[in-house]
């Protein structure tokens, strides 16, 4: 699916659908939006740290995050 086409039969770009904001600063919200894939029917949702400090981020992913997910 290309970033021009909609998501799930909506008019939403792919690129804006999948975009949360920072992890560290919201990791509720991030949790949120990672609940709504998995309520939608996702079986997988991957997660990526763009830029340095990949260790820092999915320790704190582990401990802030995911948690709030399950």
């Amino acid at each position: 699916m290309g970033s021009s086409q909609g998501v799930w039969g909506s008019s939403l770009p792919i690129t804006t659908a999948v975009t949360c904001p920072p992890v560290r600063v919201h990791p509720a919200i991030t949790a949120q939006a990672i609940g709504e894939y998995l309520d939608a029917g996702c079986t997988e949702v991957y997660v990526n740290q763009i830029g340095e400090e990949q260790d820092a981020f999915f320790d704190f992913y582990a401990k802030e995050v995911l948690p709030r997910v399950r």
